[in-house]
């Protein structure tokens, strides 16, 4: 065995990729997970960390080595990690315009 074939990069895909190729529906898969399907939602953006125990049965089901599905997990968690936080929605525009500092109601005066 070459020393070069050991170097080179395995492509790495996030958990909603590996899904849309294995064909299944968030919804079938959170399913057959036995979880609840926002639950698998969060997994699949990263938000949660799931269990080694939950990535070898979502091998099993996709059909492909856990070590890929591990590293996809870990790809989905980063790439989370290294997204801009998105502001909270807090009900209506007014709401969010009376709660931001500095922003005047000027859009409501008649």
């Amino acid at each position: 065995m070459e020393i070069r074939s050991l170097l080179v990069p395995v492509e790495t895909e996030d958990l909603a990729r590996l899904r849309v190729e294995g064909g299944v529906r968030q919804r079938d898969l959170a399913r057959s997970l036995g979880l609840p399907q926002a639950r698998w939602s969060r997994i699949e953006r990263g938000v949660l960390i799931p269990e080694p125990a939950l990535l070898r049965e979502l091998a099993e089901l996709l059909g492909r080595p856990f070590d890929v599905v591990a590293r996809s997990a870990l790809h989905t968690r980063r790439r989370a990690l290294r997204a801009p936080a998105r502001p909270k929605r807090c009900g209506t525009r007014a709401a969010r315009e009376m709660t931001m500092p500095g922003r005047r109601l000027a859009a409501y005066a008649p």
